[in-house]
């Protein structure tokens, strides 16, 4: 976000708003044969001084943890996965709220990483060894977007109202989804098996859905 800010040292260059702005105008603007209309049409360069503000995207990651993805193949993606939204991280550009999940809400356990400190501590924890007996992707969706709705988001102290962060469902395809809507904006990435089902789900509520088949090709929906 960029706000005028007469005191600020970084500039930028931008069309001219209002009149009141005409000192900002470059001299040699002034020297145009056609300075006039563009005058008259407000089409002129102005060097304004202005403050940034840079927004970060904020992320809802959770993955699968049924026993079903305890596999050398499925657990080298999710890595993948995790180290392609972790590099916004460190770069200042986003946050990241991950969690394994289940059948129950209660699986559910939040981990906020913001940066570069939060990214290595979680880095030296997550684990490749998935046990649980299955998953319920369609309650976990629902309770996810019912805390963020109410202002409360599970384990944590944060409000994600106004944000509305998306969601991002890593599984392996194999679990039945168990709704018959998403009530949360929600994408999708499925390890080794189609899920027409969830693929489904996905776009109705205006969501992605990515498969990733034993081949390792990425098939985009």
């Amino acid at each position: 976000i960029e706000k005028l800010s007469p005191n600020s040292r970084i500039t930028t260059r931008r069309r001219l708003h209002d009149y009141s702005q005409l000192h900002m105008v470059e001299a040699y603007q002034r020297l145009l044969p056609n300075y006039k209309i563009k005058l008259l049409h407000k089409d002129l360069i102005i060097k304004a001084h202005v403050d940034k503000t840079i927004l970060k995207q904020k992320m809802i990651m959770i993955v699968d943890y049924s026993g079903s993805m305890n596999t050398k193949e499925k657990q080298e993606w999710v890595l993948a996965l995790l180290m392609d939204r972790l590099k916004y991280v460190l770069k200042g550009e986003g946050e990241l709220f991950f969690s394994y999940f289940t059948y129950v809400p209660s699986s559910l356990h939040f981990t906020h990483i913001h940066d570069r400190e939060p990214v290595f501590n979680f880095w030296k924890t997550y684990k490749t060894t998935p046990n649980a007996n299955g998953t319920d992707v369609g309650r976990i969706v629902k309770y996810i977007g019912e805390e963020i709705k109410m202002g409360k988001f599970h384990n944590l102290d944060v409000n994600l109202s106004s944000d509305k962060p998306e969601l991002l469902v890593v599984n392996d395809g194999q679990d039945s989804i168990k709704t018959s809507a998403f009530t949360y904006k929600t994408n999708a990435v499925t390890l080794m098996q189609d899920n027409e089902e969830l693929k489904e789900l996905c776009k109705a509520n205006h969501g992605r859905y990515v498969h990733i088949s034993r081949d390792d090709k990425v098939h985009y929906e």
